[in-house]
């Protein structure tokens, strides 16, 4: 209830005024969501690679369960913290025979393999920002008013 709250205020606080201007490229939004969803699925097969090369055992034949196991402590992302992830997954999973010592491991060697995977797929990102290449046409301060806009909310 109380995050309920606070996202309603938050979105009533935000400068939509700053964000109409923007150019939106759907095109863009399509391909963020996409690599989006294909790293949620990838961080599915990373945490059993992960898991079966610590030698967890009672693996086979579960990868729906242990799926489902993932997208439940995955939620506990958006509590501060990341504490409440892996404790979900350290929870979760240890109710169908895995090792909790290696589910805990698992998850802060998950959790340091996503901090590097999103840092590098942030600098592609950068690095082929369209606004990037429009700047010689004023275009550069397209990116400064989206993370005005962001900032001031």
């Amino acid at each position: 209830m109380l995050l309920a709250v606070f996202l309603l205020l938050y979105v009533r606080s935000v400068d939509w005024g700053q964000l109409a201007g923007l150019d939106w490229q759907w095109s863009w939004v399509v391909v963020a969501t996409l690599i989006s969803l294909g790293f949620r699925y990838w961080g599915v097969g990373i945490w059993f690679y992960l898991l079966r090369r610590l030698g967890a055992t009672g693996l086979k034949g579960s990868g729906v369960t242990l799926t489902y196991v993932y997208a439940k402590s995955w939620m506990g992302r958006y509590i501060p913290g990341a504490a409440t992830w892996i404790i979900g997954k350290v929870y979760f999973a240890s109710k169908h025979g895995v090792s909790k010592a290696r589910l805990g491991v698992s998850g802060l060697l998950e959790g340091a393999l996503q901090i590097a995977a999103t840092l590098a797929l942030a600098l592609v990102l950068l690095l082929i920002d369209p606004a990037r290449t429009r700047s010689t046409r004023g275009s550069s301060r397209s990116w400064s008013r989206r993370s005005s806009a962001v900032s001031s909310a």
